[in-house]
């Protein structure tokens, strides 16, 4: 197990775990970034 020293983030460890609409949020979000990353390959400079 994996030890956080007094991070005040640590109480939200797992949060949105088995939330199915922030996991469906989360899908949306990373194809969003997969089109913006293959876009940025074909943008060519003048």
């Amino acid at each position: 197990m994996l030890e956080v020293a007094d991070n005040p983030w640590t109480e939200f460890i797992g949060m949105f775990e088995g939330d199915d609409e922030f996991a469906e949020l989360t899908a949306e979000l990373r194809a969003e970034r997969e089109l913006e990353l293959t876009e940025s390959v074909f943008i060519t400079c003048p």
